[in-house]
């Protein structure tokens, strides 16, 4: 059978508890490779899939992966200080507002060099900022750094063989790199990390900004003929970067709950799109229902104290909750996808917008 990009795209996925709880035990360093590695199964899974053909899976497993993955990473970033809490708001607000278009517009926003840009920017960045977590001082960084740059030019230019084409998103990713690289070598570790944190802020509110401006007919149209599913939007988009998204700060235990109900809730919002797209409309009533019952389970968190066990045990139902939903419209999708998609040549990246 061989190895397959679905098989990575999963993999991508289902390790991410590794590298957090790398990063829990001290270990920044292993936590930086486990999540390059994963990280550098994007690059890898598309050529596969191109080779192989894919699954009628593949282009909502890859969409799915790169949100999940971009947003258990800033979480721990977030987490440790690394990121300002602010600055991952502004960027998890940005997430599920783009995601929770798509399920007002109930039609697939077509992928965009912007967003994918978005992407590329905001997975070197978090790798930059974790190395300069891991090893900010010392020869250790100019040489992690140097093997980083390499091995992403060498993948790059792999990638460019097979295709016949520069793959432009490993060519950010050097160009990035290389700019980071000197910013910490001529300016030092806090500069170094106020150009990263520059540059992911910049990137990702110009790319909702222009995402906002390219779609701002369908978006007035969609608002004046569905208000109620646009009131819905902007709760989507709001709710849990301002009331979950604070956990992160309140210890250990109650971050990994954060992380999970952040995950688990962009995690539905992209399988309810996925239903939308083939006909079968999700409901708004039990999405609101959800929310409010994050809402509830957020503010009750929130004011209790930080090592409540009331408030773990609040948070916690919460997670369990949107696993239970989760489970639910994931067997809904599956068999959705196995009796209407059939199997393509390769796998199409005609991703949604991000």
């Amino acid at each position: 059978m061989g190895l397959r990009a679905d098989h990575l795209t999963l993999a991508r996925m289902l390790l991410l508890p590794l590298p957090v709880a790398l990063l829990h035990g001290g270990s920044p360093a292993w936590s930086l490779a486990a999540f390059t590695l994963l990280g550098l199964t994007d690059l890898v899974d598309g050529p596969l899939a191109r080779h192989h053909g894919s699954s009628p899976f593949g282009p909502l497993l890859d969409n799915l992966a790169d949100r999940v993955f971009l947003a258990v990473v800033y979480c721990a970033l977030a987490e440790f200080g690394i990121v300002p809490l602010l600055l991952f708001k502004a960027m998890l607000a940005r997430e599920f507002l783009v995601v929770a278009l798509r399920g007002l517009f109930r039609q697939d926003l077509r992928a965009w060099r912007g967003g994918q840009l978005k992407t590329t920017v905001q997975m070197f960045g978090a790798g930059f900022l974790l190395l300069l977590y891991a090893s900010p001082d010392g020869p250790w960084f100019t040489l992690a750094a140097a093997v980083a740059l390499a091995a992403s030019a060498a993948l790059g230019v792999v990638i460019g063989a097979r295709a016949r084409r520069l793959d432009w998103r490993a060519a950010w990713g050097v160009g990035l790199s290389a700019g980071l690289l000197a910013a910490r070598l001529s300016g030092g570790v806090s500069m170094a990390r106020d150009v990263a944190l520059f540059v992911i802020a910049g990137v990702t509110l110009v790319s909702a900004a222009r995402l906002l401006v390219r779609f701002r007919t369908e978006i007035l149209a969609a608002m004046r003929g569905r208000p109620a599913h646009a009131i819905h939007v902007l709760a989507v988009s709001c709710l849990v970067p301002l009331l979950w998204a604070p956990q992160l700060s309140r210890g250990p235990l109650a971050a990994m709950i954060a992380t999970g109900i952040v995950a688990s809730e962009l995690a539905i919002l992209v399988l309810g799109n996925t239903l939308n797209e083939r006909g079968h409309a999700v409901r708004m009533g039990p999405g609101v229902l959800r929310l409010l019952v994050l809402g509830i389970a957020g503010l009750a968190t929130g004011t209790a104290g930080r090592d409540s066990s009331a408030g773990l045990a609040i948070a916690f139902a919460a997670l369990a909750l949107l696993g239970t939903l989760l489970f639910v419209r994931g067997r809904a999708v599956a068999r959705v996808l196995s009796v209407q998609a059939p199997p393509s040549a390769g796998r199409a990246r005609l991703e949604p917008a991000r």
